[in-house]
């Protein structure tokens, strides 16, 4: 007589909603596929519903994450999963791997950590005079675009004050309205003088902030 593989009782709930002929060719199945290629074969008859994006706390210092990824993000993250496992000495779970990869992310990524780590190697003393130049990190993870008149062509914000307004600011719009509410935004962060170039402005320190893009073209909108 067949049976059913054991392993696959969390399926029963789905199983037994089948005719006695389906079920039957479940079972079937299960004798020769995994769990999971089971599931997706169930999946493909019986497609469910987008899963929404779900953050809930489990305790003050746990969340519980629900999201649908491609099948494709799956098999990166259980590669990552081996390597951090490689790495440690022992079976790595799900929130190890994922903190791997967000510290690896955010130490090549994050404009703060990166303005953080360059000066204090470099221990830059900002000086309002400081006219060296270099290679701005923020090229390929914070925008910096021109926005408004006062953006003409001119000479790139020293690398070194990129770094210090960055640090400063960590990385979030600063603006403030009326009340004094901070807007905090870290996304589509842009450069903004408070002086434009074009009006006697300077690359210092206390001339330039962070503000969001929304922010900024708002600023600019009043100015001109």
């Amino acid at each position: 007589m067949t049976t059913f593989n054991l392993d696959f009782y969390p399926l029963f709930p789905v199983l037994s909603k089948t005719s006695p002929f389906t079920e039957n060719r479940w079972i079937a199945m299960s004798q020769t596929l995994s769990q999971r290629e089971l599931k997706k074969k169930i999946v493909a008859e019986r497609p469910k519903e987008a899963v929404r994006d779900k953050i809930t706390y489990l305790q003050p210092s746990q969340v519980k994450l629900v999201c649908g990824i491609s099948e494709e993000l799956m098999k990166e993250i259980e590669r990552i999963k081996e390597l951090v496992s490689q790495n440690t000495g022992r079976p790595a779970n799900l929130e190890e791997t994922l903190k791997a990869m967000a510290t690896l992310y955010l130490e090549r990524k994050d404009p703060i950590k990166k303005a953080e780590r360059v000066l204090a190697k470099e221990q830059i003393s900002y000086s309002p005079s400081a006219k060296r130049e270099g290679p701005s990190f923020l090229s390929s993870s914070l925008s910096l675009r021109r926005v408004g008149n006062s953006q003409s062509k001119r000479t790139p914000i020293p690398a070194q004050i990129r770094h210090e307004v960055m640090k400063r600011d960590r990385g979030q719009c600063t603006f403030k309205d009326k009340v004094a509410t901070p807007c905090q935004n870290k996304i589509w962060i842009d450069l903004h003088h408070r002086k434009s170039i074009a009006n006697g402005g300077e690359h210092s320190l206390n001339n330039i902030i962070t503000l969001c893009r929304q922010h900024h073209r708002f600023l600019h909108q009043r100015i001109f």
